[in-house]
């Protein structure tokens, strides 16, 4: 239920590759991870807020096993 998932929250990460991806994370209370392999830059996945920029799936891969 809604209220089970909004315990979690914190335990979910959005990874896009847009600032529009970042944006509905953040509207939705739920840290982003920003992707430089699909189309936007690193600079514009940060100015959107993106907690984390990886480069590659294995950087994501990498982030997620350590967090």
């Amino acid at each position: 239920d809604e209220m089970h998932l909004q315990n979690h929250l914190a335990d979910v990460m959005m990874v896009g590759d847009r600032r529009d991806d970042v944006a509905g994370a953040r509207d939705n209370h739920i840290d982003a991870m920003g992707v430089t392999y699909g189309f936007g830059t690193a600079r514009e996945l940060k100015d959107a807020g993106a907690r984390v920029i990886a480069t590659s799936p294995a950087d994501v891969a990498d982030w997620l096993l350590r967090h």
